[in-house]
């Protein structure tokens, strides 16, 4: 009986806590549905947005090459000797005819006084057989021989003569010396170069350019705009001059190996930092768009959708677009959008229809190069030396 008493309590304390269970869960309920909605406000999505600009877009191409002078003279002695005296060293600024190297001259005077007792014999001869050819007693052959022996030793004498001026060696041109050959006391011989001078007003780079282009380089030649600059100068890239440059002539093959025809540019202006040798960048406009209107690159989405604020709602919406024009950073688009307010930037998560909060618009960077450049490498201008070729399209 006292069992039975006890299991009746425990089930009868159940069902009580099974009801106060219910009876929670089914009020937190009614106070949940019977609760007033609970308004959330969202923040409107904060973009960037722009006003279409009028810039340039510039299609080139991007080679590279080395400077080189046109004007480069080995200069050799035209007699054999000892070097006595050399009066220039690298780098040293000549003029045309100035005195670059002196022979010995002891062997050449020599010679010289050698010939010139050989003239002063033969022509002494010949006037005396002269005299008596004209009196009748002398012959003619005797007269024929006489001024053939003095011809030959008048012409040796001044062989002699301008072979000593040889002895002292002058610059061909006006330049800067580049290299020197040989020393003060060597042997020299016209086989043996002394110095190799360079004129540095007559720089010029010559550069490899990739066989499709060929055509257009022919039909356009030197109304094409270059651009030529140092990629290895210590100041900042923004400072790098560039200098101009000008088409003096296109090669008329095509090298088989490289397939690529060589091109050569001479240089404009303020050449004062170059020198033979040095690597540069060499850019060729192809064609050039002056004053389009448009809008930074990143202001496309998905490759073809442009988005824009609707002036009546205030809201982003999207039209899909493509550009006529463009280049690595810059596109056009139609004059009819001039005042039209575009979202440049934040775009890319926005649903149309969508409000949205901006401040005033921005302006284009002017560090954005609207310039679409396929940029080809290959600096060799020998054709049995092709290297490599790479072509890179951003």
């Amino acid at each position: 009986m006292h069992i039975r008493r006890k299991l009746k309590i425990l089930s009868i304390l159940k069902y009580i806590l099974l009801a106060a269970v219910l009876w929670f869960v089914g009020t937190i309920v009614l106070r949940l549905i019977n609760a007033p909605p609970e308004i959330v406000i969202r923040p409107k999505p904060a973009v960037i947005v722009m006003y279409p600009e009028y810039d340039d877009i510039i299609h080139s191409v991007a080679l590279t090459g080395y400077i080189e002078t046109d004007t480069m003279v080995t200069v050799l002695p035209r007699v054999s000797g000892i070097l006595e005296e050399l009066y220039v060293e690298a780098g040293d600024v000549v003029t045309e005819g100035e005195l670059v190297a002196l022979l010995d001259t002891a062997p050449l005077e020599l010679q010289m006084a050698q010939a010139e007792a050989a003239f002063i014999a033969a022509q002494s001869s010949f006037k005396r057989v002269e005299q008596l050819y004209n009196a009748k007693a002398a012959t003619k052959q005797s007269y024929d021989e006489a001024k053939s022996q003095y011809d030959l030793y008048s012409s040796q004498y001044e062989l002699a003569k301008i072979q000593y001026d040889y002895a002292a060696v002058t610059s061909p041109i006006s330049g800067t010396v580049m290299t020197v050959h040989t020393s003060a006391g060597s042997l020299t011989s016209p086989q043996v170069p002394l110095v190799t001078l360079g004129d540095f007003n007559d720089l010029i780079v010559t550069v490899r350019v990739p066989e499709k282009y060929y055509d257009l380089f022919l039909s356009r030649g030197k109304s094409m705009e270059i651009g030529i600059k140092r990629p290895d100068m210590l100041e900042d890239t923004s400072n790098r001059e560039v200098i101009s440059g000008v088409i003096e002539s296109i090669s008329p093959y095509i090298s088989a190996d490289s397939k690529s025809f060589s091109v050569k540019c001479s240089l404009r202006g303020a050449v004062e930092k170059l020198r033979p040798g040095m690597y540069v960048e060499v850019e060729i406009i192809i064609n050039a768009y002056r004053d389009v209107l448009g809008l930074p690159y990143k202001a496309l989405t998905a490759g073809n959708s442009l988005w824009y604020i609707d002036d009546n709602t205030g809201t982003a919406q999207a039209m899909e677009f493509y550009p006529e024009l463009s280049s690595d950073s810059f596109f056009s688009i139609p004059d009819e959008f001039s005042d039209r307010l575009f979202i440049i930037d934040g775009h890319h998560v926005l649903l149309e229809g969508q409000k949205v909060s901006y401040a005033a618009p921005v302006t284009k960077s002017r560090d954005l190069q609207n310039v679409t450049t396929e940029r080809e490498s290959g600096t060799e201008s020998d054709d049995n030396n092709p290297g490599e070729l790479h072509e890179v399209i951003p």
